[in-house]
Parts: structure tokens; C-alpha cells; sequence
């Protein structure tokens, strides 16, 4: 009988690791998923920055001339 619970006991812990494992890795790709969002967010606002900037600069050299 002690061994029966002892494996019961073991069964419990392993599914609960288990479950733990799952909602971790969960959790890594949504953050994952997250910072990708938000890099491509940054690397499109610099894009546009970038865009401003050149055609500003160009517009400036226009000017002079």
C-alpha cells in the first residue's frame, strides 16, 4: 500500500511539472511573440523617421540652391 502512494505521490508531482512546463514555455513565446511585435513596431517608426529625415535634408538642399 506505502508503494502505491508513493507512485500516486510521484504520478501527482511528474503531472504537475508537466503542467508547469507548458505554461512556462507558453509564457516564453508570448513574450517572444510580444518583443517581436514591439521590434518590428521600432523598426518600422525608425523607417519613417529615417524617411523624414532624408527627405527634410533634401528639401533643405532644394532651398540653398
Amino acid at each position: 500500500m506505502c508503494g502505491d502512494k508513493m507512485i500516486l505521490k510521484v504520478m501527482k508531482i511528474q503531472q504537475y511539472g508537466d503542467a508547469f512546463v507548458t505554461i512556462a514555455y507558453e509564457h516564453i513565446f508570448r513574450t517572444r511573440n510580444s518583443l517581436t511585435r514591439r521590434n518590428n513596431s521600432l523598426e518600422r517608426n525608425l523607417h519613417l523617421l529615417r524617411t523624414a529625415v532624408s527627405e527634410q535634408s533634401t528639401m533643405e538642399g532644394n532651398m540653398k540652391l
